[in-house]
């Protein structure tokens, strides 16, 4: 390779993907002469990767290796917006092709489902950073690219355990965070972790400026007027008013009704949804007390906002979906305003479970979400199919739930012997205080079941 650190060869490369009239000899021709000499902290080369081996520990292995390589490249502080994960290559860019594919006894990375792939960062990092894939065929060989996108508010983070020897030996522990260090993987430092830390802060900064700005408009005041102004805000009841009351105040909301209205309220006036993960666990721990009618008992957008709110956290939002009485394909087409790479595939599965092949179709023709992660030109060929088949599509589902020392299979969870509210209360409570590993996984799981038995034939 040429020694091109300083050049622009990212956005280059990830162009080579985009443009229709290169082939995949054009890929590996601009690998091989155009990045940097060595492995750097843009881009892995790896030989081999598996999502699945007979062998438990081997494949903890490989998932903690694909988990660590992903997260570290999406955590590098640079201006690029695309780093590589480069698989079937050497370190120089000389492509060998995978060379192990088949005789391991499991599944290579290039052989898996995609969306098992981002499922796997989806459960483990959080945020997940967006992956691409790209397969590479050359002289009878094959490799694949993954191309990672750094998340919009860094750093990502290990939410969950991988640990191996009946849990003697951790591999990834939830709270690490990686970085590239040259051309390895490594645990983030101190000052590292500041400078991901600034680089949000500054990020949340923007926002809260540009907000400032907008309130100057709404206000009639210039900055500097509202910036030494003092306010007196009245209130009101009118559902349509600027929450300008709720936005300053220091005041925490009086319980959960209070918080949703204010929630509620902003998102109309700014778009913004639940900010985190542990909003919505919030929201879904105290579902029998809200009151999801607005003022006039007509207008539904409290339960709207929930249902946005899950969806853009990779949760159903089926507590809210099932509550809600005006129009469902409004809100999921509204939705789609929202999502990117990563909870695409939530709607997806929404919709292939509800038999949205319509919405589906609008997908599959939209260019805003060519995503390789979507799988809307499949789902809309299943529609047609009961919705107990249309949600065995969804492969994460096929193993059952875990919930503490209990295993619950999919057959057991869909006869209705079971009951899955009372479940869906375990993994909410184990949620909202952090604990055991795929929490969000297995609320995902019962809210997808729970929705297929409340969905017509």
């Amino acid at each position: 390779m040429n020694k091109r650190d300083n050049k622009p060869w990212p956005q280059d490369l990830y162009n080579l993907f985009k443009d229709s009239t290169s082939n995949d000899r054009d890929v590996v021709e601009f690998i091989k002469t155009t990045l940097p000499d060595t492995e750097g902290r843009l881009f892995d080369a790896k030989g081999e990767l598996y999502l699945r081996l007979p062998d438990s520990e081997d494949e903890q292995k490989q998932r903690a290796k694909i988990i660590k390589t992903v997260s570290a490249l999406a955590n590098v502080v640079d201006r690029s917006p695309y780093r590589f994960l480069l698989i079937g290559f050497q370190e120089d860019g000389t492509f060998d092709g995978i060379q192990k594919r088949g005789p391991a006894g499991g599944d290579h990375i290039i052989d898996t489902d995609e969306a098992e792939l981002q499922q796997l960062l989806i459960d483990y990092l959080e945020p997940a950073p967006d992956v691409e894939r790209y397969e590479i065929n050359q002289n009878n060989k094959c490799g694949l690219v993954l191309v990672i996108q750094p998340v919009k508010e860094p750093p990502s983070v290990v939410e969950n355990n991988i640990r191996i020897k009946g849990g003697t030996k951790s591999l990834i522990t939830e709270g690490q965070v990686f970085t590239r260090k040259g051309s390895r993987n490594t645990r983030m430092g101190n000052d590292e972790f500041r400078n991901l830390v600034d680089r949000r802060e500054q990020i949340l900064l923007d926002k809260i400026e540009q907000f400032a700005d907008d309130l100057a408009q709404v206000a009639g005041l210039s900055p500097e007027q509202l910036e030494n102004a003092t306010l007196a805000v009245s209130p009101s009841d009118d559902e349509d008013a600027f929450p300008l009351r709720e936005v300053i105040t220091t005041d925490p909301a009086r319980d959960v009704n209070e918080k949703l209205k204010i929630a509620v309220k902003n998102w109309r006036s700014t778009g913004d949804l639940a900010s985190s993960l542990n909003t919505v666990y919030q929201y879904y721990d105290h579902r029998q007390e809200l009151d999801l009618t607005n003022q006039d008992g007509e207008r539904l957008d409290k339960a709207e906002y929930l249902i946005q709110s899950s969806i853009i956290h990779y949760l159903p939002g089926t507590e809210w979906i099932l509550k809600y009485d005006g129009d469902e394909e409004r809100v999921y087409r509204s939705v789609l305003d929202q999502v990117d790479g990563n909870n695409l595939q939530m709607i997806e599965h929404v919709l292939l479970v509800r038999g949205k092949k319509e919405i589906l179709e609008e997908i599959q023709d939209d260019p805003r979400l060519d995503y390789h992660s979507s799988n809307a030109a499949d789902y809309k060929e299943l529609c047609d199919r009961s919705p107990e088949s249309r949600l065995r599509e969804y492969g994460a589902i096929l193993t059952g739930v875990s919930i503490g020392q209990s295993e619950y299979s999919l057959e057991e969870l869909l006869s209705g012997g079971t009951d899955i509210e009372s479940l869906i209360d375990d993994a909410v409570k184990k949620g909202r205080q952090t604990q055991p590993k795929n929490t969000k996984s297995t609320l995902r799981k019962l809210e997808l079941i729970r929705l297929t038995q409340q969905t017509p034939n």
